[in-house]
């Protein structure tokens, strides 16, 4: 053992140099513990903000240090917000289909100190709850800085508690967020909503809402006043608004209270609420696609090289035509080199599948850009020009039909008991094949990812019927008749072997019939309409000059 001497008056004293570890020792450790009591007191008393570092606060820690923005008394001001808002009526999906993997992305707006004009905090600082909501959104993979990528915008404005909120200055500042745009995917949490005695059940500040309104007032001995707003508001609407009012000349036995009138028409109420201008087909607005915009025609071939290069070279010449693609559908052999195809003045693009199913054609193509799809198979060669432009003109004032060339017709069969397939020549058609036929591309979302029951599937395994298929589909959706369009009923390809087609197989027609039965039954219904008649141009086989006519080359069967 080692130690240390010490002299005093009696001699040499050894010392243990265990001690003088020891002190060493506790010397060290009172230091640490004095050293974390001083930052410990430091940081209580030191300024400071609970929030995290992140990109959505200021890089300053201290709230005093964040963007002021002072609130007008006439800033503006949100709407109410809307109670019944739903996925479909205040979200916009379309904003959230710039991240990859279909990743939804949140932006949270950067802290902000909101003042009225008198300099006044119009809210307080954000509580626990609702920045660890916030920290735990900037800390997942589903935060985004870039708020032109987000899908989700997350207010740095704390709603959780309405009792600490200054209702209209709060409005004001959400108002003032820069992609409010009236709330549109916004998301606000809110935990206590109204305000004592009576505390409501949702949040009173309002927030706008992109949803129109149909609104209804049924009250009596209304105001003068506002009698006469209702007034100016059906006069600057037109027949858009109805008023209704008691009738005076009514029978005896019609019951007074569930009658109105108006210009001395009867209502019955509250039945007439329910003939309201109900939204349209959720495809198109009442009015006529943009002919600038023009269609795509999509060609399915197999094998067909020389008639396909036909087709391709006539359907170009169409004004209309805006792109071409060519959905390739045989696996077992290379498309034709890119310069053995024809020189076409717009884009042309060939689409190779990867098995050999005919509803290859009815598919989504991210390629197809237009409203206004032409399916057309690679042996109609016969169309001329201005027999597709005349199409493609008759489809953009209805946009929801199938409008087409070949037409056909189901027909009962009494004897047999069950629906049948004509292709002969009749005064009525009930579908246009789409070997040569226009129509929306919403319907090539619908046949690939809606179409009822198994059909799909069956078309592919029977190789037949995906013309009937979409014409059930069609006709299910709109509840109208297709459109055939020009004379024409011959469209067998000259120059087609009975081997070239599957439509010149005997076999393949008697399918058709089996079709129809079958889509019948998976559809509970028969959705296909008959009608008698078709469209042609305005000056078709009048006695006037072929330069005076839009469209001259037709008539010919």
């Amino acid at each position: 053992m080692c130690a240390s001497v010490k002299y005093n008056s009696r001699g040499p004293v050894l010392i243990p140099r265990m001690k003088s570890k020891h002190r060493v020792y506790y010397i060290a450790l009172f230091s640490v513990v004095l050293l974390g009591l001083i930052a410990t007191g430091m940081f209580q008393f030191w300024p400071h903000s609970i929030e995290p570092s992140g990109d959505w606060i200021a890089e300053k820690r201290s709230v005093h240090d964040v963007p002021a923005v002072k609130l007008l008394e006439s800033s503006p001001l949100p709407e109410r917000g809307d109670l019944s808002c739903r996925m479909h009526t205040c979200f916009d999906v379309y904003r959230c289909g710039f991240n990859p993997k279909n990743k939804v992305k949140v932006y949270i707006y950067p802290l902000k100190k909101y003042t009225d004009e008198y300099g006044s905090a119009v809210g307080g600082t954000i509580s626990r709850e609702y920045n660890e909501l916030l920290t735990a959104v900037s800390e997942s993979d589903f935060y985004t800085g870039d708020d032109t990528k987000a899908c989700l915008y997350l207010p740095s404005i704390d709603v959780l508690n309405q009792n600490s909120l200054r209702i209209k200055e709060t409005a004001q500042a959400l108002a003032k967020l820069p992609r409010w745009d009236r709330g549109t995917n916004h998301l606000l949490f809110n935990m206590l909503p109204g305000g004592p005695p009576d505390y409501n059940t949702a949040l009173d500040v309002p927030r706008d809402s992109p949803r129109t309104f149909f609104l209804v007032s049924s009250q009596t001995a209304l105001h003068p006043e506002f009698r006469a707003d209702l007034e100016t508001i059906r006069a600057e609407n037109g027949e858009s608004v109805l008023i209704l009012d008691k009738c005076s000349n009514l029978s005896d036995d019609s019951p007074p209270h569930r009658k109105r009138c108006h210009k001395n028409n009867a209502y019955d109420y509250p039945q007439v609420l329910q003939k309201w201008s109900s939204v349209s087909n959720p495809l198109f607005l009442p009015l006529i696609p943009p002919q600038s915009q023009g269609f795509t025609a999509v060609v399915l071939t197999y094998d067909r090289v020389e008639s396909l290069f036909r087709v391709i070279t006539e359907v170009s010449k169409v004004p209309s035509l805006s792109k071409l693609l060519v959905v390739w559908n045989n696996q077992n052999k290379s498309p034709p080199e890119e310069s053995l195809w024809p020189k076409i003045r717009v884009p042309l693009k060939v689409v190779r599948t990867a098995e050999n199913k005919l509803s290859n054609r009815f598919f989504p193509y991210d390629e197809i850009e237009t409203e206004s799809v032409l399916a057309i198979d690679d042996d109609i060669i016969m169309l001329t020009s201005d027999e597709l432009q005349f199409g493609y003109e008759v489809w953009r004032e209805f946009p929801d039909r199938l409008v087409g060339y070949p037409g056909r017709l189901h027909l009962w069969d009494h004897e047999m008991n069950k629906w049948k397939y004509e292709s002969e020549w009749t005064n009525e058609v009930s579908m246009v094949l789409t070997g040569a036929a226009f129509y929306h591309k919403y319907f090539n979302y619908l046949y690939t990812y809606k179409m009822p029951g198994d059909i799909k599937n069956w078309v592919d395994a029977h190789m037949n019927c995906e013309d009937i298929a979409m014409n059930f589909l069609v006709a299910n959706v709109t509840g109208k008749a297709p459109i055939k369009v020009t004379p024409r009923k011959k469209f067998k390809c000259p120059e087609c072997t009975a081997i070239d087609g599957l439509s010149l197989d005997q076999t393949h027609m008697v399918e058709r019939s089996e079709c129809i039965n079958k889509f019948a039954t998976v559809f509970g219904t028969m959705p296909l309409k008959v009608v008698e008649h078709r469209a042609d141009p305005v000056l078709y086989k009048d006695d006037f000059p072929e330069k005076l006519k839009s469209f001259p080359n037709i008539g010919s069967l």
